[in-house]
């Protein structure tokens, strides 16, 4: 691209475009009786190749060493001090300043509510790793301490009081801000330093349609996988207030040449915060509109329970006995009735086959991943330890979910005799289901046969094929509960006089 794309303005319209997805968007998606249709993004073996949305970086032949996780994007170092403020916004989301380092590079400033010093600022820098290491671009986040000095006002700098009223950024501007702002035991501001993607911004991108300005940009996002998916990921880091407003493209150079890529940028209202508030117990649980939850207590006058209601007590607990995390579920927590507050476009349209793409990439993390990912948080030791217990518990409840709903099949290749069809079990291999418990109908040329699980791999006998492409059908049962199926593909290949393993696609 020559040129760089006329900068939208979703960013800067939440509420708008939430509203929007929540009433018009999703009236005319129900009107529109929409079948469940295929994501778009994906090659012949069912996976997302690397493009300007994702790139594996963790699962598939690459893996990321703890010590890469814990640093995040190499293109984003930590800010020198002292930092200039250039401009400021205060209300809601958009609490924050942007200010330059000693070095002259551009950053965004967050800071955590008062008595939570960590909340959002924690949340940030490690879900921004959790994102960036799964395979999506995100900028870079550090914490930092401030002290007296650390934090200037540059010439200039002016501040938006609730995203209309613009004032000249003053010393008393400065200290009213800090006094609403946690700090650490030793008196200093807590803040998270978010990185400014080197290029030419050019606003936030939508869960829905294309750009029509980006001539790179030829598939619907709402039938993007590397979208869809992505839903996983916010259930497993609790971004329950993601949307548009949570993203940004940038007009990049690399390699000679100009074109857009795109970022998600704004991790502050994962884990229990919610910017500089906490976490209810229905974010996460409930649409911020449900119709048919609150008409349904409406009418039974309160015997109806939602399923976030009766959970005051505990969520009472988990702000005081960590109040850098919040509320924040491990173990009690249901992988398959995570809801965001808006329906994004992309998500509503998740099938399980994209659910299950979502589960590999998050299951593929470890528990020294989670480790190293969680030390950029800078938490006290105890809360770390909490934080890594739910961040596995979490992953292993997506694994249960999401790995069980559609048959496991990966790394599917012919024996050397080309007599049977090898592969992974990835629910097995996970740890999603016992080998034991899993039975396979395995259909090819025209004849049906059951086998059991032999452990996470297993090699099943293949009849006689005939013909140069067949279609092996693999149907998996968990204690007599069919998921969806997988066809994995085989063409002749005359130069070996065997088979080969070409394509292997699912049933939605």
């Amino acid at each position: 691209m020559p040129r760089p794309p006329k900068r939208s303005d979703l960013g800067s319209r939440r509420v708008a475009i939430g509203m929007f997805d929540l009433f018009i968007r999703e009236v005319d998606r129900a009107l529109s009786i929409e079948w469940r249709r295929p994501a778009d993004d994906v090659n012949a073996f069912d996976e997302v190749p690397c493009s300007t949305w994702f790139c594996p970086r963790n699962h598939l032949e690459a893996r990321l060493t703890p010590e890469a996780v814990a640093v995040g994007p190499p293109e984003a170092t930590p800010p020198e001090l002292p930092l200039a403020i250039r401009a400021g916004s205060e209300g809601a989301a958009e609490f924050g300043f942007d200010v330059i380092d000693a070095d002259g590079r551009d950053y965004r400033l967050k800071f955590d509510p008062p008595g939570h010093a960590g909340l959002a600022t924690g949340a940030e820098a490690v879900a921004q790793r959790l994102f960036w290491a799964a395979g999506y671009n995100t900028p870079g986040a550090f914490v930092v301490d401030l002290g007296a000095g650390d934090l200037v006002i540059a010439a200039g700098a002016t501040i938006l009081h609730h995203g209309y009223e613009k004032r000249r950024f003053t010393p008393a501007e400065l200290r009213g801000t800090l006094a609403k702002v946690a700090r650490t035991r030793d008196g200093r501001v807590r803040a998270v330093a978010v990185a400014t993607p080197k290029g030419i911004e050019a606003g936030a991108f939508d869960f829905k349609g294309r750009r029509e300005d980006d001539p790179n940009d030829r598939i619907p996002h709402q039938h993007r996988r590397s979208l869809r998916a992505n839903r996983i990921l916010a259930a497993w880091t609790g971004a329950a207030a993601m949307s548009a407003a949570d993203t940004q493209d940038v007009w990049v150079a690399h390699g000679g040449r100009h074109f857009v890529r795109h970022y998600f940028r704004d991790f502050s209202a994962t884990f229990g915060a919610s910017w500089i508030d906490l976490k209810g117990p229905w974010q996460g649980d409930e649409r911020i509109f449900d119709f048919s939850r609150q008409v349904k207590a409406l009418l039974l006058l309160g015997i109806y329970q939602r399923g976030w209601q009766g959970k005051r007590d505990d969520w009472e607990a988990a702000l005081r006995d960590a109040p850098a995390l919040g509320w924040f579920a491990g173990e009690s927590w249901r992988a398959g009735g995570f809801r965001t507050a808006w329906p994004l476009p992309a998500y509503v349209r998740m099938t399980d086959r994209d659910g299950y793409w979502g589960a590999k990439v998050v299951t593929a993390f470890t528990d020294e991943q989670i480790r190293a990912a969680v030390s950029a948080g800078r938490f006290a030791a105890a809360d770390a330890a909490l934080l890594e217990r739910v961040l596995r518990a979490r992953r292993d409840a997506i694994g249960r979910h999401w790995l069980r709903r559609v048959t496991a099949v990966e790394q599917a290749a012919l024996s050397r005799d080309g007599a049977s069809l090898c592969f992974l079990d990835l629910a097995i291999d996970r740890g999603a289901v016992a080998a034991r418990r899993v039975r396979y109908t395995l259909v090819a040329a025209g004849r049906r046969r059951w086998f059991q699980a032999q452990g996470p791999r297993s090699c099943l006998p293949l009849p006689s094929l005939r013909g140069e492409y067949e279609v092996v059908t693999i149907v998996s049962r968990v204690d007599g509960l069919l998921a969806r199926a997988v066809h994995v593909h085989l063409a002749w290949r005359p130069a070996q006089r065997r088979f080969a393993v070409v394509g292997l696609d699912r049933d939605e």
